[in-house]
């Protein structure tokens, strides 16, 4: 996964926005590919991401859902509610309705 490399990088590299897209992105492929464990770190990375570079709602909304996603992957219930519930949340914060209704079926999963 380059887009989950690249994540690594910049984080390490302190360039949180970059590190955000990529960590976004390498989500989006490792929960396509059913790849748990670079799902719950693209996950963190991007939590992680988010807060460093102060993102906008809706991009941290993305971060806490896909950490969501690998939470539930695992099976950690609590984990993914938590992560569900900030991502719905941030995505009211920033009116994106989809995303909102996404993080509510997650929650409702949960």
């Amino acid at each position: 996964f380059v887009s989950l490399d690249v994540a690594r990088h910049a984080i390490l590299g302190e360039d949180a926005p970059l590190a955000l897209e990529a960590a976004l992105e390498a989500a989006k492929s490792a929960w396509a590919r059913g790849r748990t464990r670079e799902l719950d770190e693209a996950g963190k990375l991007a939590v992680r991401a988010a807060t460093l570079a102060g993102a906008a709602p809706a991009s941290v909304g993305q971060a806490y859902f896909w950490s969501g996603r690998a939470a539930q992957a695992r099976g950690e219930v609590a984990e993914a509610k938590q992560a569900f519930e900030s991502a719905v949340s941030q995505f009211s914060a920033a009116a994106d309705v989809r995303g909102e209704a996404e993080a509510r079926l997650g929650l409702g999963w949960a």
